[in-house]
């Protein structure tokens, strides 16, 4: 569990998807903060794999060793360095301010839990190799973790416990960025959900509109069409009248002849 609360600080703290030339500083850093003999091949297939892991919600694998507050900070981290992965992918940009300050924090983590160590660890710790290449698939075939037993698990639970004050800002910090981040989405699908709501109801309004122009110019239409036809029956009414009248009046004047 300690090698990789290791390399994802490190990872976290300098960032090589921004600059992949990086990974040779996280590297050497990793192999100074566990003094284990890394490869750098070994150090990126191992970060893939437990990204891996948390992506598919393998929790056992993850929390195979370690005490309860370093898997929550395993968690924490590994949703940090998910986060990062996505927003550097395919991209070469300048960090933002807040990744600036989650360097910064990981960097300082990193730099007093080195000095923790090279105060207390004994120098008799064995170097170890994880030049391991691991297939990716089944997480049951995975043949170890990336963690080696230490020698001297005493001073590994000192060394715990006095960590604890050290790492609680910066976890807290990690787990505010966290839970910001999370309500920013929501909000922004809440947005984006009023937005589609009121374009439904424009959309709505406007087929409205277009049938009540339609029932008006119907409407409109018969009471042209009865108009006329009432024109045209007067006319003829009239007509007829008139025709009658000019019958009578030529009998009259007959009748006077």
């Amino acid at each position: 569990m300690f090698d990789d609360l290791c390399l994802l600080r490190e990872v976290l703290s300098i960032n090589p998807y921004e600059d992949s030339i990086r990974w040779k500083d996280i590297l050497a850093a990793v192999i100074k903060g566990t003094s284990k003999k890394f490869t750098l091949r070994a150090i990126k297939e191992h970060l893939q794999y437990i990204l891996m892991l948390w992506a598919k919600e393998d929790r056992d694998n993850l929390r195979k060793s370690g005490t309860e507050e370093e898997y929550n900070e395993k968690e924490v981290l590994l949703q940090q360095v998910t986060d990062l992965s996505r927003e550097f992918r395919g991209k070469n940009k300048t960090p933002t301010k807040i990744n600036k300050q989650i360097q910064f924090i990981g960097a300082e983590i990193r730099n007093a839990v080195l000095q923790e160590e090279h105060a207390e660890a004994s120098t008799d710790v064995a170097c170890a190799s994880i030049d391991v290449v691991y297939e990716y698939g089944d997480t049951s075939e995975i043949p170890f973790e990336f963690d080696q037993p230490k020698s001297a698990t005493g001073i590994g639970r000192n060394r715990r416990n006095k960590q604890t004050a050290m790492k609680s800002g910066g976890l807290q910090y990690l787990r505010e960025k966290q839970l910001y981040d999370r309500t920013l989405k929501e909000k922004e699908i809440q947005m984006e959900n009023r937005k589609i709501s009121c374009e439904e109801r424009k959309i709505e309004l406007q087929e409205k509109q277009h049938a009540l122009e339609e029932a008006k110019f119907e409407l409109e239409k018969k009471e042209r069409e009865a108009r006329l036809q009432m024109e045209l029956e007067e006319r003829r009414h009239r007509n007829h009248n008139e025709s009658e009248l000019q019958k009578i009046i030529t009998l009259l004047l007959q009748k006077n002849i």
